[in-house]
């Protein structure tokens, strides 16, 4: 079947030397690439948005704080994009100066600016985030440096657009690099690293404080 060839974009100039795991977020037809960790191992606090009825790279961002595998989401109505959590520092060596970020930046683009951010329940990294109905944006799960096998998060930071309030709720386990997806009324998220060899995903359902567990 003929159609289009995909083409490689380059992030120009310094940006071109992010290497890990930078996220991306469209809302808006756009796309907010953001943070990052540099080859010299500098965490990057740089959103490269991407306009795809362009097919350029419009404008440059700056988080509160630069850092890597931090969340991303977005709520088309409200017309807002949150960066959430992220690694800030990262010692091999010594994980006890390891440090990762609790703040949630959020992007207004209406205003076409960073607004007052939130914060999350805990610092953590390799978090995942998803949004439900175009309303509430579901943060959970991830990793505390510095503190072992008790480092995986069952932490569940959920915001709700209408209340403008945030609530929380917790994972049946704690985990990092877990999967999150949203369809109709229900959220899941699946899977994930933890320090024993077993996978879970948690459902959402309905008003997101009801939640049941699946296997």
């Amino acid at each position: 079947m003929a159609g289009k060839m995909w083409q490689p974009l380059v992030v120009e100039g310094e940006n071109s030397w992010y290497v890990r795991l930078r996220q991306e977020m469209r809302t808006s037809n756009r796309a907010y690439i953001a943070g990052g960790t540099t080859v010299n191992g500098t965490k990057s606090d740089t959103v490269d948005v991407f306009d795809f009825a362009s097919g350029k790279f419009v404008e440059t961002l700056h988080l509160s704080t630069g850092r890597s595998f931090l969340a991303t989401a977005s709520l088309e109505t409200a017309g807002l994009v949150f960066f959430a959590g992220g690694e800030m520092k990262e010692d091999e060596k010594n994980p006890k100066n390891s440090a990762d970020a609790d703040v949630v930046d959020i992007y207004s683009v209406e205003e076409g600016k960073f607004i007052t951010p939130a914060k999350l329940s805990v610092p953590r990294k390799k978090l995942s985030a998803t949004t439900l109905m175009d309303r509430w944006v579901i943060v959970a799960g991830g990793f505390l440096s510095g503190n072992g096998s008790q480092g995986y998060r069952a932490e569940v930071d959920v915001y709700d657009s209408k209340t403008n309030q945030w609530s929380q709720t917790k994972l049946f386990r704690g985990r990092m690099r877990l999967a999150s997806a949203s369809a109709g009324s229900c959220s899941v998220f699946a899977g994930g690293e933890v320090n024993v060899s077993q996978g879970y995903y948690l459902l959402y359902c309905n008003a997101i404080r009801y939640c049941q567990l699946c296997y």
